[in-house]
């Protein structure tokens, strides 16, 4: 009976043995190498003569190295295996050195050291190791061993690369994406993809893929194109043939790059069908990005109704697959209330582990609820803290909170130049005017400070006239309705309503229809007002649709129209309008079979485009 060791003893054997053909083969003197057959019991226990007599060449003593590593299984095998390399990098190996400098860097057979690691990977480069060259430039780009130099590092990519070596083609590419401080280079970044992609390379098919996709450059480019607007469609077109290729190899990321094609609508046909089937395939392959697109259609209601325990199951799917952002979409979903009952405790929990991977968003939550009370120690330091962290990461909210802060001494001295950089920072961000919103309802939520609607609507103020609609809709809101300090004003209400419902929001044109309808602050108006509303029942409003539904009924503003009426009033049923049931058997009881039939099919057709329920978009 062959036992484990007796098998690992053969093992040995049989790959020395294997050693010894290569070697008397190429290098001179030849050893005298017997046949496998005369191999007794007897040479095998004068394995250790053996090791001695081979000991001294080192292509020899190197394969010793790999034989010992590729048994494994234990950490004697790969201090063994790390022996044979040294003695093989010391007698001039390039491969052993490259692989001692691997052990080296991982403490694998061996006690870990770095300085060690660089030492034996530059001597292996120095003489053609294309691995090696790929792990210097890591060295150079990263201070493993070595202080950092990025220019060094790119050096020894390319040297790499010219041997052929596909990694160092990606990571020249990733370094010229403006990755580890480098300068973005969309046209070196290309070219170092499309190389890796014309050698097989699928991560190089969907990188290139990714940039062809890309905004930055496509406006400049001429691609074989008479305008800018050709250039784009051929550079989409380029685009999704590349993602093609590596997603038809399995890239799972090349899947989800697809869908986010039909999500956005990149190939001019916004398809949310298409875009799910491909965000599926991409989590079936194990996809971190597609399992986190799938719960965000499902949180949008994009595609498919809204679900947020589908949502919040997906998401959690992602996070454990380390993706950050699904870590802090669970943490949104907790703290509102979305799938599960409002849990800020649990939310706090998952925007700290977002908050700890460096994600901006995550950590300015974290800090809100630190300001707001919650954790333990020292809140405050700790709230400044965060908010300091994410401000660091340009995150424009934080950067406004830190501004008060230090302007009006809250939880930090008082300091008005500090105020004044943080402020100016955020103001220099594209996305500025959501900061400002989110600044406002802090003030209206009572969120960390006190309730207090005139600085609510300084901070509203200020991201409705940078152009962000959900802000002119609360401000609107806090107009019509009046809060404390600020007075209703209908006609500043209609102004910012009208602002909003021009930049598409349903809610400000079901708000404005329902004024126009009533005269409230404005001339009374059916006809516009039926438009208004028509515009946001399409939208998916539920409280526009029953609206709707209503005017049809009694023919207000627009003919008068049953079948219309039970179409709209199917849609905006559920427990918000029951009262509405009545009203709609006696409708149903008056119809003729003919009528009932095509209001059927019709709230059928509704129910397929207008469905989706559509956010109110305010503050409330």
């Amino acid at each position: 009976m062959i036992t484990c060791h007796t098998y690992v003893s053969m093992r040995i054997i049989f790959l020395l043995l294997s050693c010894l053909s290569i070697a008397a083969c190429s290098i001179l003197p030849p050893f005298n190498v017997p046949k496998i057959q005369d191999v007794k019991d007897s040479e095998i226990a004068n394995e250790k003569n053996l090791r001695q007599s081979i000991a001294k060449n080192s292509s020899v003593t190197a394969g010793m190295g790999e034989v010992y590593y590729s048994l494994g299984e234990n950490e004697q095998n790969y201090a063994i295996s790390a022996s044979w390399f040294k003695k093989a990098a010391e007698l001039g190996d390039v491969h052993a050195q490259s692989r001692l400098g691997e052990l080296y860097l991982h403490g694998i057979g061996i006690a870990e050291d770095h300085v060690k690691a660089a030492k034996w990977f530059r001597m292996a480069a120095a003489n053609g190791v294309s691995s090696a060259q790929l792990q210097m430039g890591n060295c150079y780009r990263d201070g493993i061993g070595i202080p950092k130099q990025p220019q060094k590092a790119v050096l020894w990519y390319k040297r790499a690369a010219a041997l052929g070596d596909i990694q160092a083609m990606l990571t020249l590419g990733e370094l010229h994406k403006g990755w580890h401080g480098m300068q973005y280079n969309y046209d070196k970044s290309l070219r170092w993809f499309q190389d890796a992609a014309s050698l097989g390379s699928v991560e190089g098919q969907y990188q290139v893929g990714l940039l062809l996709l890309s905004d930055q450059k496509i406006a400049s480019r001429n691609l074989h194109a008479n305008s800018s607007a050709n250039a784009a469609a051929v550079n989409k077109l380029a685009a999704f043939n590349e993602l093609s290729r590596a997603a038809a190899k399995g890239n799972a990321d090349a899947l989800a790059a697809i869908g986010d094609i039909y999500f956005e609508g990149n190939n001019q046909i916004r398809d949310y069908r298409l875009a799910l089937d491909y965000y599926q395939r991409a989590a079936a392959a194990g996809s971190a990005k597609g399992n986190y697109q799938i719960a965000m259609m499902y949180s949008l209601g994009k595609g498919i109704a809204v679900d947020h325990v589908k949502a919040m199951q997906y998401y959690k799917i992602a996070a454990t697959q380390g993706l950050t952002a699904a870590a802090f979409h669970i943490g949104e979903l907790y703290a509102g209330g979305f799938a599960v009952g409002k849990n800020l405790t649990t939310a706090f929990s998952w925007y700290a582990k977002a908050a700890e991977h460096g994600l901006p968003q995550a950590q300015a939550r974290l800090a809100d609820l630190y300001f707001a009370g919650f954790g333990s120690g020292d809140k405050e330091r700790q709230a400044i803290s965060w908010y300091t962290k994410a401000a660091e990461n340009n995150y424009a909210y934080a950067q406004y909170m830190l501004s008060i802060f230090y302007q009006e001494g809250i939880m930090v001295a008082e300091n008005m130049a500090t105020s004044v950089f943080w402020h100016d920072k955020a103001d220099k961000d594209l996305d500025h005017a959501m900061a400002q919103y989110r600044v406002a309802l802090n003030y209206l939520q009572k969120l960390g400070f006190q309730k207090n609607a005139m600085q609510a609507r300084k901070w509203l103020q200020k991201s409705a006239n940078n152009g962000l609609v959900i802000a002119q809709v609360a401000l609107a809101d806090l107009y019509y309705y009046g809060n404390g300090a600020v007075p209703k004003s209908l006609e500043l209400a209609t102004r910012w309503y009208q602002h909003a419902s021009k930049q598409g929001s349903s809610y400000a044109q079901y708000s404005l229809g329902i004024m126009l309808q009533a005269g409230i602050g404005v001339v009374k108006d059916l006809n516009l007002s039926a438009k208004l509303l028509q515009h946001a029942a399409t939208a998916g409003l539920r409280p526009a649709q029953y609206e709707l539904g209503r005017m049809y009924l009694a023919g207000i503003g627009m003919q008068q129209n049953d079948i219309q009426a039970y179409a709209w009033w199917s849609l905006a049923l559920n427990k918000q309008y029951e009262s509405t049931l009545p009203s709609m058997k006696k409708l149903i009881a008056r119809m003729t079979p003919a009528m009932r039939s095509k209001a059927v099919h019709l709230a059928q057709l509704y129910r397929q485009k207008y469905l989706l329920q559509a956010p109110l978009l305010t503050p409330r």
